[in-house]
């Protein structure tokens, strides 16, 4: 089956009209309005003392050395002020799940330091017992599966989200895999296929015998939101999950009306919509790059929508790692060769994935360490590739023209490969083949 039969289906149009668009606007404008007026309002009072009482709960703890000096940053998370940073030069153990007292010196704090993720210089006043909740003790239970200290981490992110060691994060950047270790809608995706074709049989079992009026499409698509929910739920809400939920949630809505969901239209509907929810999203890394990532995954649709359901699934997940590499590069700038694994590992990971939730299902989650281990370790060095904030305009123009042109959208390829092959020849010119 084609992908061309599959949209002729949808004929509804999310907005029938320009009138449509200009109050759907306008509602936006006022919900992002009424939220940054709540989120100033809170900076006001947090701003209102210069030292200022905050309770929070330590989400990661890590050593940095600065001047010959070392000292601990704490990554906290507060209920009424959001995800921070301090440091701390005394001598602590590990914290990581404490609730703690401190105080805040706010003088340098900014609006926009206030919204996304900030940092203040404080001082403790009290560290509290540790009180682990029913995900802390999920989470205890994946890392006792686990010897080594990088693959407790990795999959305590790819499960729970939490965050990972300085190190590690860099040999994974060097595997150009942050994409699937970071949770977003690829492994929504995955959780949702598992589950539908877990649901599927018994289900129609149970249909043909006692409710043969439902639809069973409707019915387990409606079990697999409410359990993404509730996942999302468990993992604090991440911008790059919030953005495939909101994506699936609204995108199932509009199926069963008969609108057409691979359409530019409707991922611009739900970027704006989260935006006007939650203002201090366009801060976050992750929810951009994740956003980037569908728009690309929707543009090698949209022009290759009359080839096989198979071509389009190669073309994706071989295209898709050169068309982000420029906006992964704005951002982080390390570059290695063996960031082109994450072609082949892109494709790996669906089996993977849904293999080590069963794994670990069962207490035999640490099976395939060694392998992990020795993946991780390949990349020895790296090279600094980072591109101007000049080329990264033109290319994105040059992206939002490629959903009218086919020829810019071969062009757009063009400059990602040049990109990479530019890396490739800096990286042998200064580290050498081997």
């Amino acid at each position: 089956m084609r992908l061309k039969s599959t949209h002729q289906k949808f004929e509804n149009k999310l907005f029938l009209n320009y009138k449509e668009i200009l109050y759907f606007l306008a509602f936006l404008l006022l919900l992002g309005s009424i939220n940054v007026s709540i989120s100033y309002y809170n900076y006001l009072d947090f701003k209102s003392k210069n030292i200022q009482d905050i309770e929070a709960k330590v989400i990661s703890q890590y050593i940095k050395t600065k001047n010959e000096r070392s000292y601990f940053v704490l990554k906290l998370d507060s209920p009424h002020h959001g995800v921070f940073y301090t440091t701390s030069r005394e001598d602590l153990k590990d914290i990581t799940n404490r609730d703690l007292s401190l105080k805040g010196i706010t003088k340098n704090v900014t609006f926009k330091d206030y919204i996304s993720t900030f940092y203040v210089p404080s001082f403790l006043l009290k560290i509290g017992q540790n009180s682990p909740n029913a995900i802390d003790r999920f989470g205890q239970k994946i890392a006792s599966m686990h010897e080594h200290e990088h693959t407790k981490e990795l999959f305590l992110a790819l499960f729970l989200a939490k965050p990972i060691s300085k190190d590690l994060r860099e040999q994974i950047n060097l595997l150009g895999i942050s994409h699937l270790i970071a949770i977003s809608g690829f492994h929504l995706g995955v959780i949702v296929f598992v589950i539908f074709w877990l649901l599927i049989y018994p289900y129609r079992f149970l249909q043909q015998r006692y409710f043969s009026y439902r639809n069973s499409y409707f019915d387990i698509t409606t079990i697999a939101i409410i359990f993404s929910f509730f996942y999302l739920y468990i993992v604090d809400f991440v911008p790059s999950l919030l953005r495939a939920f909101s994506m699936l949630f609204f995108g199932f809505l509009l199926y069963i009306r008969g609108v057409r969901i691979l359409s530019f239209t409707f991922l611009l509907t739900v970027v704006l919509a989260l935006l006007a929810l939650k203002p201090s999203l366009v801060f976050s890394i992750g929810f951009i790059l994740s956003v980037c990532g569908v728009f690309y995954i929707y543009l090698i649709i949209h022009h290759l929508k009359d080839r096989s359901n198979l071509e389009i699934f190669l073309a994706i997940n071989s295209l898709l790692y050169f068309l982000m590499l420029p906006i992964v590069h704005f951002y982080f700038d390390p570059f290695s060769p063996y960031q082109i694994l994450s072609i082949p590992l892109t494709v790996l990971f669906s089996a993977f994935y849904p293999l080590e939730i069963f794994l670990h299902l069962i207490s035999f989650g640490g099976v395939l360490d060694s392998y992990i281990l020795e993946l991780i370790s390949l990349p020895k060095s790296s090279i600094p590739l980072s591109i101007s904030i000049y080329f990264l305009i033109f290319f994105l123009l040059l992206s939002i023209i490629s959903i009218f042109s086919k020829k810019s959208f071969l062009l757009l390829i063009c400059f990602s490969l040049i990109y990479w092959f530019k890396g490739l020849y800096k990286f042998t010119s200064i580290i050498g083949v081997g």
